[in-house]
């Protein structure tokens, strides 16, 4: 008796959840479908997105702009990262802005060719390297320092933390 109990109690369960339940079930409703797209046209529904056309590069733009734009007004950050340029520099900090996705990869760039103590020929093709969409590893590696993969992540973690600090600060 106590298995048959037993049974029904976890048949009942099972309807219950499945709301298959005689009358108005009160369980969570199961279906194969989902839930309409509340954020999109019917005529959307099933097709992908064209990720070649999604705005990508507005991001992109939108934090190029952020950073110009702290450049142009905190003369606090400006000067410091202007500190960071190499000896005999011609490029100005809002162009090399325009050439990084984000105002960290620039300020840690910098610290790096600060910190290797990089001349100017060095720095630009550290700068390149980067800036064409490789990491600061690869930057470095591209320098032929003659660095051990831990001493390039060593570089790579201090001029990160350098970069998060130059960050924080405001004018």
């Amino acid at each position: 008796m106590k298995k048959f109990l037993t049974f029904v109690f976890a048949l009942s369960i099972v309807f219950y959840l499945s709301n298959v339940s005689i009358g108005q079930g009160k369980g969570p409703a199961v279906s194969g479908g989902h839930a309409p797209d509340i954020n999109q046209s019917s005529s959307d529904h099933g097709k992908s997105a064209n990720h070649a056309t999604t705005t990508h590069d507005s991001t992109h733009s939108t934090n190029q702009q952020r950073l110009i734009d702290r450049i142009n007004t905190d003369t606090k950050f400006s000067a410091r990262l202007s500190a960071l340029l190499p000896p005999g520099n011609t490029m100005t900090l809002t162009d090399l802005a325009a050439k990084f996705k984000n105002s960290g990869q620039l300020c840690a760039a910098l610290h790096v060719g600060k910190n290797l103590d990089l001349k100017l020929e060095d720095w630009n093709k550290f700068l390149n390297a980067v800036s064409e969409g490789g990491s600061l590893g690869k930057g470095i590696q591209s320098l032929n320092l003659h660095l051990t993969q831990t001493q390039i992540n060593v570089q790579v973690q201090t001029a990160q933390k350098q970069a998060k600090d130059d960050l924080k600060t405001t004018s």
